[in-house]
């Protein structure tokens, strides 16, 4: 039962059997199954199934449906404009994203506090980014790429794995940091997921200040490779960034 595609077949099969044993008494069993049906057709839509032994199960389950699911069909619309940075809102299909910068300090030089847009910031600072998402369905073969100020460098500049643990939050919650290859470019981080669970994440990036003036970033974004119109931006961000006196 580890497999998604296997097990919700194997309960769609279920009440469909028992459905035409005549012991559906509620009549509610086989419209469960349509149900079930149309979730695993969105499942295969946003995940890449064919190494799984399960999809064949799935696939026969799928056309055991009634004319209707079989005729579901997945209109796409798109559209593709320009827009100033101010004037580009929040927005996602499927996703939701948002980036979110702290100033690391305090007494014990691990208080963070929250940076609003237009804050100042010093050379030398040392920046935590906190990067949050919400997800829909179980995708496969995500893109997230957060551009960053230019007076921003990563701490951690070479590319490689990370993620792949939770962190404890207040009141005894767990936020999950989802496994992804991470590949820091001149001007952003791109992170490239074989698969991005649903729900709540979370990733950290840590940054240091090395230039002064004013600057912006393009907005973040996330996108499912394997399905485009899946998608989410966040909003633009400015940094003011002078020297220590």
């Amino acid at each position: 039962l580890e497999s998604e595609a296997y097990a919700h077949s194997a309960i769609c099969d279920l009440l469909r059997d028992l459905a035409a044993s005549g012991k559906d008494d509620s009549g509610q069993l086989s419209e469960i199954a349509d149900g079930i049906r149309l979730w695993i057709m969105i499942q295969k839509e946003s995940q890449h199934w064919n190494g799984d032994p399960g999809f064949v199960e799935a696939a026969a389950s799928v056309y055991d449906g009634t004319d209707e699911v079989k005729g579901a069909r997945i209109i796409v619309l798109k559209k593709r404009y320009r827009k100033p940075f101010a004037d580009i809102a929040a927005f996602g299909n499927g996703f939701r994203i948002s980036a979110e910068y702290y100033r690391i300090g305090g007494a014990d030089g691990n208080e963070q506090v929250r940076l609003n847009d237009g804050d100042s910031v010093h050379a030398g600072e040392k920046i935590t980014a906190k990067y949050s998402f919400w997800n829909e369905e179980n995708r496969s073969f995500v893109l997230v790429s957060v551009p960053r100020p230019a007076c921003l460098r990563p701490q951690r500049q070479l590319s490689g794995w990370t993620g792949g643990w939770f962190r404890p939050l207040a009141a005894g919650r767990l936020q999950w940091s989802p496994s992804a290859y991470r590949e820091v470019k001149k001007d952003r981080t791109l992170y490239w997921f074989d698969m991005f669970p649903e729900e709540n994440s979370e990733i950290e990036e840590t940054f240091f200040v090395v230039q002064e003036g004013v600057f912006q970033s393009a907005v973040p974004e996330i996108e499912s490779i394997y399905v485009p119109h899946y998608r989410a931006n966040g909003v633009f961000r400015t940094f003011s960034s002078s020297f220590s006196d």
